[in-house]
C-alpha cells in the first residue's frame, strides 16, 4: 500500500496539477460582474449542443463570499471561503458520464480578495474530449 501511495504522490509532484485539467483561466472580477464560458458540447443531435456557464459574487463578508452560478439556465448559490474544501466548487458539464473518471466536470475556486475584487480560478477537466471552452 506504501509504494502505490508514494508512487501516487511521486507522479503528482511530478507532473503537476496542470496536466489534469483540460482548460483553465483566471478571473478577477468585481461586485455584481459577470463571467461567462461557453461550453460547445459533442453530444446526440436531439440535445441542446452549446452551454453557458456564468457566475458572479454579489457578497464578501467575515471572509466568505456569495457565488451565484448559472449553468444552462439552472441557477445556483454557493458560500465560498479561503479555507481548504470550502474555497470551491463542482459542476457537472454533461450528464451522460459511464464511470465516475470520465466525467467531464468544471472547479470554479476562489483565491482571494483584494481591493474589492475576487480571483477566481476556473478548471475543466474533460478526459474524453468531448467539450470545446471558450473563456470570456
Amino acid at each position: 500500500m506504501s509504494k502505490i501511495l508514494s508512487v501516487f504522490l511521486f507522479s503528482v509532484l511530478f507532473f503537476g496539477e496542470s496536466s489534469f485539467w483540460n482548460y483553465s483561466y483566471s478571473y478577477t472580477l468585481k461586485k455584481d460582474q459577470v463571467a461567462k464560458i461557453r461550453i460547445k458540447k459533442d453530444y446526440l443531435p436531439t440535445i441542446k449542443k452549446e452551454g453557458l456557464l456564468q457566475f458572479r459574487w454579489t457578497l464578501f463578508k467575515g471572509n466568505k463570499l456569495v457565488l451565484l452560478v448559472d449553468y444552462e439556465g439552472y441557477p445556483t448559490q454557493y458560500l465560498l471561503e479561503n479555507r481548504y474544501r470550502r474555497n470551491s466548487v463542482k459542476i457537472k458539464l454533461l450528464g451522460d458520464y459511464p464511470t465516475i473518471s470520465k466525467e467531464a466536470f468544471a472547479i470554479i475556486r476562489f483565491k482571494d480578495f483584494k481591493d474589492k475584487k475576487a480571483s477566481f480560478d476556473v478548471l475543466i477537466r474533460d478526459p474524453e474530449h468531448r467539450l470545446e471552452v471558450r473563456f470570456k
